[in-house]
C-alpha cells in the first residue's frame, strides 16, 4: 500500500494493523483451544465465537469457553495479560442475528428463494 500523509484513511488502515492482526490471531487460538476440548463452533464472527450444545450443558460450557478464549489472549499476549469476555445466550427457537447484517441476510434469502423457483419450475 503506497501511503502519502498519515492522516487518510489508509493512514488509519496502518495504525489499525496490530489490533485487528492480534484480534485475529486471538480468535484463531481460541477456536484450536475449542475444537482440542470438543466445544462444537458454529462460526466465528469477527471477534466472538458461535458455539452449539445442548441446552442442559449450556451453563458449564460457556464458562469452558469463556475460560478457554481468556487463555487464548494470555497465550497471544502473554502470561498475566488476557481479555474479558461475555456471553449471550440464543435458545431454540431463536436464532442469531446481528442487526447490522439484517439487509444481506434478507438479500441471500431472496436470492436462495429465486434459485429454487428455477431449479423447480425446469
Amino acid at each position: 500500500m503506497y501511503i502519502f500523509g498519515g492522516e487518510k484513511k489508509e493512514g488509519r488502515t496502518i495504525k489499525n494493523f496490530p489490533c485487528q492482526a492480534t484480534g485475529a490471531e486471538i480468535l484463531r487460538v481460541a477456536c484450536i483451544l475449542l475444537v482440542e476440548n470438543y466445544i462444537k463452533i458454529i462460526a466465528p464472527i469477527h471477534d466472538a465465537i458461535l458455539i452449539e450444545c445442548d441446552e442442559e450443558e449450556a451453563d458449564e460450557t460457556i464458562l469452558r469457553a469463556q475460560k478457554l478464549m481468556t487463555n487464548a489472549s494470555s497465550i497471544v499476549l502473554g502470561p498475566g495479560n488476557s481479555i474479558k469476555t461475555e456471553a449471550n445466550v440464543i435458545k431454540y427457537p431463536e436464532r442469531y442475528s446481528d442487526p447490522r447484517g439484517v439487509q444481506t441476510w434478507n438479500r441471500v434469502l431472496r436470492i436462495i428463494e429465486e434459485i429454487k423457483a428455477e431449479i423447480f419450475a425446469a
